[in-house]
């Protein structure tokens, strides 16, 4: 809990940091990242490796660093765009960093609220309430979010991931309702 504490407030004084390059991004996210799983990866393992998931379809180990480097960019590109919905930027985050990709050794799921509460922070938005305005008890607020989790593994069926897609963004979009 000191390790999400501690993100939420390096995140929150980090709110309206620019970025030029994906390096940037790439040392913010790892920063964060890196904070989250202090004393619990081993040191100097923070990328997700060794063998693949046979449980949850995550992207494969072998496509995990060109994954990576690849959502480093696209983040930039969406951050930079002046069009993009906060909410959809805050989904995609989760989306990838805790669902899909999933980067990290451990701490992808905090990893993933810390970076999507910061693209609502920076945005004038409150962060995601996981449970709907109190319409999920906080005891099954975890595994709501998880119903809602993709089936595909990354890169095998564009066509069933553009839907799974479009029913998570939705989903996500429920969390963030103002009122």
């Amino acid at each position: 809990h000191e390790n999400f504490k501690k993100a939420i407030e390096y995140a929150y004084e980090s709110r309206n940091k620019e970025f030029h390059t994906p390096e940037e991004v790439e040392k913010f996210i790892t920063q964060l990242a890196a904070t989250i799983n202090q004393g619990i990866t081993k040191e100097g393992v923070l990328i997700r490796q060794g063998e693949d998931s046979q449980k949850y379809p995550y992207t494969r180990v072998a496509r995990l660093q060109n994954a990576l480097r690849s959502f480093y960019q696209e983040f930039l590109a969406k951050l930079n765009d002046t069009t993009i919905d906060p909410i959809e930027l805050s989904a995609w985050m989760e989306y990838k960093i805790d669902l899909t990709d999933h980067y990290f050794a451990d701490g992808c799921g905090k990893v993933a609220k810390v970076m999507s509460a910061w693209v609502m922070m920076r945005n004038g938005h409150r962060a995601p309430d996981y449970t709907a305005g109190g319409k999920i008890k906080p005891e099954n607020a975890r595994s709501e979010y998880y119903q809602h989790a993709p089936k595909t593994i990354p890169g095998t069926n564009l066509e069933i991931e553009q839907e799974e897609w479009n029913q998570w963004l939705a989903y996500y979009k429920t969390l963030c309702s103002e009122t």
